[in-house]
């Protein structure tokens, strides 16, 4: 998960997102012994053949909301892979260097030092585009 918002955020937007997960995994580490104090005093009878006790409790808790957890991701989880296959076709040229006149607009900008930034990111994105092909090949 963690991953996945590096790799969709920038570098600007990456520590406050970063940070807010965090925070929300430590309040799930305080908050969630807590959860079995209210679990051990859970005990009934749904049917006549399942018995909800303290014992059962907790698993079938965590049944649940990892069944929400899972829905959530169903319906919300964007895949980054299949937005960059939709990229337009002069995008993708402009990103991987294979579009000439990126490539004189490139050397024209020589003297400032760009040549070296620029073709670092073409490697740097043409590496993810491969990757995302390799993904989604597989």
């Amino acid at each position: 998960m963690i991953a996945e918002v590096c790799r969709a955020t920038s570098m600007e937007e990456r520590t406050p997102i970063l940070t807010i997960f965090n925070a929300i995994r430590q309040v799930g580490i305080l908050v969630g012994p807590a959860f079995q104090i209210l679990l051990a005093q859970i005990n009934f009878q749904v049917t006549d053949w399942w018995h909800i006790t303290p014992l059962n409790a907790p698993g079938i808790c965590m049944a649940v909301l990892w069944f929400l957890f899972e829905v959530g991701i169903i319906f919300m989880f964007s895949n980054l892979s299949v937005e960059l296959d939709q990229m337009d076709e002069e995008e993708r040229k402009a990103i991987l260097g294979s579009n000439s006149s990126s490539r004189c607009s490139s050397v024209s900008n020589a003297e400032n030092g760009e040549v070296e930034k620029i073709s670092t990111k073409q490697k740097v994105l043409k590496g993810m585009l491969d990757s995302y092909k390799n993904r989604s090949l597989a």
